[in-house]
């Protein structure tokens, strides 16, 4: 039915709509390497995050974090791990 048309404005929605879609799997990707950086690293991570994002509230960060540490130390599930990724996702965005 196509094949007489145009397409080229079609191609370009699609594209963009991955485009899109690509953008969004690249920052929760990061969003997860946060959170997994902060849980192995500790204070350093949450220092060099806060340095290259200096609105944070670096106090509940920490607290976060060292929920999700000792979540983890413990081996429960990852309650606390999930809403560091949360307040990493609010306050990245």
């Amino acid at each position: 039915l196509l094949a007489g048309e145009d397409t080229g404005p079609a191609a370009l929605f699609l594209d963009d709509r991955q485009s899109a879609q690509l953008a969004i799997n690249q920052h929760f990707h990061a969003l997860e390497r946060w959170r997994d950086r902060l849980l192995a690293e500790g204070d350093a991570a949450v220092t060099e995050l806060f340095d290259a994002h200096p609105g944070l509230d670096v106090q509940q960060l920490r607290q976060l974090v060292r929920a999700a540490r000792a979540e983890r130390d413990a081996g429960k599930p990852p309650a606390a791990a999930r809403k560091l990724f949360r307040f990493l996702r609010g306050q990245l965005a």
